[in-house]
């Protein structure tokens, strides 16, 4: 709880509102229970392939929030 509350804090987290706490909890739970359940039944293939799609995506939308910053303050 102290290391949520430390990074919160840095991240900007304090200006969430309450009702986005209350599901992001849930789903983190959710996440962290069917987890194992879904890596158990992967495939090493399977794993590396998802795990480069979801590195792929989150690079795309981080390169495309930043031109969008640059944009925007030029």
């Amino acid at each position: 709880m102290i290391r949520a509350g430390y990074f919160g804090s840095l991240a900007g987290v304090s200006d969430l509102t309450s009702v986005v706490w209350g599901p992001g909890i849930v789903l983190a739970l959710a996440g962290a229970i069917a987890a194992p359940f879904v890596v158990e039944r992967m495939s090493d293939h399977g794993f590396r392939k998802w795990t480069r799609g979801i590195i792929f995506t989150i690079a795309v939308v981080y390169l495309i929030r930043g031109g969008l910053l640059l944009w925007q303050s030029a």
